[in-house]
C-alpha cells in the first residue's frame, strides 16, 4: 500500500484534527479484505485503518499505482489554542513609579490561565511569581497570574523583558515580548540637559500645566522629585532647594 498524508511535525502540535490522503496499491499486487489500509502512531499507541470485511483490492494492470479511494482520518476531535488579540507593549517608568503590562486572548474558548515571565539575559525566559523581585533591588511583582502584571517601584533591576504565556484546555500561546524601561535622570533637571538652574524651572512649570495628560517621558521623571509619582506642588519647595544648592 501507498499512502499521502500531511500532519503536523513541529510545534506547536494540535491534539486532534483531521488528516486527508489518498491511498493506493502498488502495481501487481492484491490487498485482501482485513489488511491495514494505514499505519499511524499516537505518541507511544500504534493504530490501524482496516479495509471492510470480504472486500480485496488489486492492481493487475502492473502500471503504477493505481487509485483506490480517499481516506479522512480524524483523530479526537478539534482543539483551539488560545490566539493573542493585544500583546503586551514598551512601557516607560521613572524611578520608584510602577509599570503595568497587559495582554488581551482571544480565540480557543477559556478559561485561561497566565503565566507572565521575564527576560533574565539572553532570551532566557523565567516564571514570575507575586512577591520582590527575583534579581534584587526594590521593585516589586503583582499579578503574575492575570492578565495584567504590576512592576511596582520600578528600578534599574527589573528594566528587561515581559510576555506572557496564555493558556486554554488545548495547550499554551507565548505573547510578544515587550521592554520595561526605567528612565534615569537627574531630579530637577527638568529640561533633561545634565543642568540644574534657572532655566528647569519654566520647564518644571510646563509640565505641572499638562498635568497626567502629558507626555510620559524623561522631563515628567525629573519634575518628580519626590518620586512620589505625581509631578505637583510637593515637588515646588524640592526644586527650590536643589537650585540654591547649585
Amino acid at each position: 500500500m501507498i499512502g499521502n498524508f500531511d500532519s503536523e511535525s513541529t510545534p506547536p502540535y494540535n491534539t486532534g484534527g483531521t488528516i486527508p490522503g489518498n491511498i493506493g496499491i502498488v502495481a501487481g499486487t492484491t490487498v485482501p479484505g482485513q489488511l491495514p489500509f494505514v499505519n499511524f502512531q499516537i505518541g507511544a499507541e500504534a493504530h490501524s485503518y482496516v479495509s471492510p470485511p470480504g472486500t480485496n483490492g488489486t492492481n493487475d494492470d502492473g502500471i503504477g499505482a493505481e487509485f483506490v479511494g480517499k481516506l479522512t482520518l480524524t483523530i479526537g476531535s478539534v482543539c483551539n489554542r488560545p490566539t493573542i488579540n493585544t500583546h503586551p507593549v514598551q512601557t516607560l517608568a521613572c524611578p520608584a513609579q510602577s509599570a503595568t503590562f497587559s495582554v488581551v486572548p482571544a480565540g480557543g474558548g477559556g478559561p485561561y490561565s497566565y503565566q507572565w515571565q521575564f527576560d533574565s539575559g539572553g532570551q532566557s525566559w523565567v516564571d514570575l511569581i507575586d512577591g520582590p523581585w527575583p534579581n534584587g533591588g526594590s521593585s516589586a511583582v503583582s499579578g503574575a497570574m492575570t492578565d495584567q502584571l504590576t512592576i511596582s517601584n520600578a528600578d534599574v533591576f527589573a528594566a528587561t523583558g515581559f510576555r506572557c504565556v496564555v493558556s486554554n484546555a488545548c495547550g499554551p500561546t507565548i505573547s510578544n515580548g515587550a521592554p520595561l524601561s526605567v528612565v534615569l535622570v537627574l531630579p530637577g533637571d527638568v529640561r533633561v540637559d545634565f543642568q540644574r538652574n534657572g532655566r528647569d524651572i519654566q520647564a518644571f512649570v510646563n509640565v505641572l500645566l499638562a498635568g497626567p495628560a502629558g507626555p510620559a517621558g524623561p522631563a515628567r521623571c525629573a519634575a518628580d522629585i519626590n518620586q512620589d509619582g505625581v509631578e505637583d506642588a510637593l515637588d515646588v519647595p524640592l526644586l527650590i532647594g536643589i537650585l540654591l544648592a547649585q
